[in-house]
């Protein structure tokens, strides 16, 4: 008998309000300009991808 499966990958919205993301996306953007001279503009935030990493670090 064959089975078939399906696997959802979704990104979730991150909690702008939690100190540990606004703390990472602060030094996020830290480092961009002083390593790679790289600015986010004033509505530019820190990937989804970045922030997902974070979390599941700090869940291990």
């Amino acid at each position: 008998m064959a089975y078939r499966s399906v696997l959802i990958v979704t990104l979730t919205q991150p909690d702008l309000n939690d100190s540990d993301l606004v703390t990472f996306s602060e030094e996020v953007k830290r480092r961009a300009k002083i390593q790679y001279g790289y600015v986010f503009g004033p509505d530019e935030h820190v990937s989804a991808i970045l922030n997902i990493c974070l979390e599941s670090i700090m869940k291990i």
